[in-house]
C-alpha cells in the first residue's frame, strides 16, 4: 500500500514493474500459517494504514499461487486494474479472513473492482496467469536471491529487501525476537522515497 501511494508522485520519473516470485517456489513449499501469523502484527505496526484483522475462517489459504495467477489475469485488462486487484487480494486475506486460495473468491473480487469477469475467468480457464507467473519466475530466479517480500531490483542490479522492516528470529515457526525497527508508521515513507530516488535517474525499479 505505501509503495502505491508514494509511487504516484514519481509518475513520469519511475516506473515501477510488478513481478511474480512466489516465495513458496523458492522455498519448496507454501508458507507455513504460524510463520505469517508470527508476522501479522509486526506489519500492522508497520503500516497502520492498511487493514489488519486476525485470520480466523476455517479454511486457510494452502498456495498462493492461484493469487498470483489470478492478478496477472486481472493485469490483462490493464495494468492499473491489475494493481487495483493486487491490492483487493492483500486486503481480503489480511482484512477480511477470505481465502485467496479459493477460485470463488478470486471471482468475487474481480467483480468488486469492476473487472470484466467473463474475460477474467475465460483467462484463468485457458492458463494466461499460470504462464505469466513461470515466466516472471524463470526470469528473476535466474539472478535474484529473495528473502522475503517485498524484494525490489534497482536498475544497477542492486537486490533490496523490505528496507523498512526489521530483523526477525524465528524458533520452532514462532517469533522469538525483533532486532530495532528503522522506522514505524508514516515515519517509513521516507524509506520508500529513498529508494525510488535511487532509481529515478534510469526511471525504473523493479518488484
Amino acid at each position: 500500500m505505501r509503495l502505491r501511494d508514494i509511487g504516484q508522485e514519481y509518475e513520469g520519473r519511475v516506473e515501477v514493474e510488478w513481478k511474480a516470485l512466489p516465495l513458496e517456489w523458492v522455498n519448496n513449499r507454501p508458507t507455513p500459517r504460524d510463520v505469517l501469523e508470527g508476522e501479522w502484527w509486526l506489519a500492522a505496526l508497520h503500516e497502520p494504514r492498511a487493514r489488519f484483522a486476525p485470520y480466523t475462517a476455517p479454511d486457510y489459504p494452502d498456495s498462493t499461487l492461484p493469487a498470483f495467477e489470478a492478478t496477472k489475469c486481472a493485469s490483462e485488462q490493464g495494468a492499473y486494474l491489475g494493481r487495483r486487484y493486487d491490492l483487493a487480494l492483500r486486503e481480503a486475506f489480511f482484512g477480511r479472513n477470505m481465502n485467496i486460495s479459493r477460485r470463488d473468491v478470486l471471482l468475487q473480487l474481480a467483480g468488486e473492482i469492476g473487472l470484466d469477469v467473463r474475460r477474467f475467468e475465460q483467462d484463468l480457464d485457458a492458463g494466461r496467469g499460470k504462464e505469466a507467473v513461470r515466466a516472471d519466475y524463470d526470469e528473476g530466479s535466474a539472478f535474484l536471491d529473495p528473502r522475503g517480500s517485498p524484494s525490489f531490483v534497482l536498475p544497477d542490479n542492486t537486490q533490496v529487501f523490505n528496507p523498512a522492516a526489521a530483523d526477525i528470529t524465528f524458533r520452532d515457526g514462532r517469533v522469538v525476537a525483533v532486532g530495532a525497527m528503522p522506522c514505524l508508521g508514516d515515519d517509513c515513507d521516507h524509506v520508500y522515497r529513498d529508494l525510488l530516488n535511487q532509481a529515478a535517474a534510469s526511471g525504473a525499479v523493479h518488484r
